[in-house]
Order: C-alpha cells, then structure tokens, then sequence
C-alpha cells in the first residue's frame, strides 16, 4: 500500500468516526491528515485527498458548533474545486450547502446545491435538500415532488416524509400531555405548547438552532429560577411537524417522535435531562 493509499484508508476511518458522532475525533483526524497531505504530494496529485479531508474538516467543525472556523474552512475548500474528481466536488458541494442551511442562509445553500453534479449515491439526498429549502420557501407542493423523487432515487436513505393531519398530531400531543402524571401537567399549566409547521427564519435564525431541530422550549426551567426574578411572558413549546415528518420513516415511527420531542421539551421545562425522564419513564 502505498502512502496516498494509506491516507484514503485513514480518511475512511475518521469519516467512520463523524458517522458515529465522534465528532472531536473525526476533527483531529481531518487536521492531521491535511497535514501530512500537503508535506508529502505535490497540487495536482494531492487535490481530490485535499478536498475530501477538508470537507470532513468542516463538517466536524460544524457539528462542535464551531461555526465561525467552518466558515472558514468551507470557503478555502471552494477555491480547492474543481479537484479532479467530480464525486468528490459533488460531496464537497453538499456539505458547503447543509453548511449554509444550518446557518439559516437558503440562498447560499440554494445556489451551492445548483453547481453540485451528484453521483448515484448522493442524488437522493441533494434531491431532499432541495425539497426541505423549497418548503421553507412556502412552495410546499414542488417541496413535496422533490421529495417524491428522492424518495424513488432511495426509498430507504431518503423515505418520502410520514405525513399527518395537523388535528391528528394535535390530538397526539394532547395525549401525552394528558397521560402525564398530575403534578407534572400542573407544572405545564403556565406553558403555550403550539404545533407549527416548521421554524420561522424571522425568529428563530440562531447559531444555537438549526433549521431542522424538531422541538424548542422558550422559557426559564423551573430549577433555574427565583421568587425574585421579574415577570416574564408565558414559556412556550414549540413542536416543528414537518421536521418530525421528515426524520421518521413512517407513520408509526412518526407518533413515536411527536411523543419523544414533547417530552424532551418538557424536560427542559421541569430542569431534567434524558436519565432524569427515564427514570420517571418518559424518555
């Protein structure tokens, strides 16, 4: 084996390691490799290993919440294309448009997405991409034929979204908050929870929230607060449906994730994280 093929084999261990979400890891790996690409081969053979590392770069920095550094980071890897290998360019694309998405700019990652020339493996997911930035833009019909074709690209990777009522999904999360135990629903009885389709960019463009997060408490938790403090406005939940649409594969799997989220943003209220609602069985 020789060395650049020993790179290609540790770049597939570190993209091993962001798929399982050992982020900080698949980080440090990503630097060290771009490293010891740069000392060891010259521009035009190192290139395709370049951009490849420096995309797992930034989607490892992306994923710390280190924004600022990946936006660094994926504007070096655009002057790196075209590599020499278009899969790559493709993947590399991709990643610069989620990217954007995460940082609330549909523009960017609207017009990114139009230059990425996907091979088989990545056409479903630009597909969807396209879908999801079409929805967000209000066109909820060419949103859902996107999906519609990504869906028959790859019914598995990418499944048409669980779709349901909004009275349906209303009900549901009515149940769970019913099924709560009763000191548990007084301690609710101040909180607006609303189902809406997905988050505003108006109000909800932050680095600290990502377009396709499924649920957001807005409020003070319990545990947090005084008898001192002032007067604040009601705390509110807020359940995205078409996110949790889009994350489950199917209607069962849909009522499973309605139910979870809710729950997860009721922990927030309460002050408790996940051992805290399983050991009382909401998790």
């Amino acid at each position: 084996m020789d060395e650049l093929d020993k790179i290609y084999d540790r770049l597939d261990q570190a993209h091993e390691d962001f798929e399982n979400g050992r982020f900080a890891m698949a980080r440090r790996s990503s630097e060290r490799l771009l490293r010891r690409i740069r000392r060891l081969f010259d521009d035009e053979t190192r290139r395709p290993a370049e951009v490849e590392a420096m995309m797992l770069l930034g989607n490892a920095l992306s994923e710390q919440a280190d924004l600022h550094r990946a936006g660094e980071v994926f504007g070096e890897l655009e002057g790196l294309l075209p590599s020499g290998d278009p899969d790559v360019d493709s993947e590399a694309l991709f990643s610069k448009a989620r990217f954007h998405l995460g940082r609330w700019d549909f523009a960017a990652a609207r017009e990114t997405l139009s230059r990425c020339r996907p091979h088989d493996k990545l056409a479903a997911r630009v597909t969807d991409l396209r879908g999801l930035l079409m929805m967000f833009d209000g066109r909820e019909e060419q949103g859902r034929e996107l999906y519609r074709e990504a869906s028959r690209i790859d019914p598995r990777g990418c499944p048409f979204p669980a779709e349901m009522s909004d009275d349906e999904a209303g009900d549901l999360l009515q149940d769970v908050v019913d099924a709560l135990p009763e000191d548990i629903r007084g301690a609710l009885s101040t909180v607006q929870i609303d189902m809406v389709f997905l988050p505003d960019p108006k109000i909800d463009r932050s680095d600290d929230l990502h377009p396709e997060i499924l649920g957001v408490y807005q409020g003070v938790p319990l545990t947090d607060r005084s008898v001192f403090d002032p007067v604040m406005a009601p705390d509110r939940i807020r359940i995205f449906k078409h996110n949790i649409e889009r994350y489950a594969g199917d209607r069962e799997a849909l009522r499973r994730e309605l139910r979870i989220t809710l729950l997860h943003e009721i922990g927030h209220h309460l002050g408790w994280d996940e051992d805290d609602l399983a050991e009382r069985g909401l998790a």
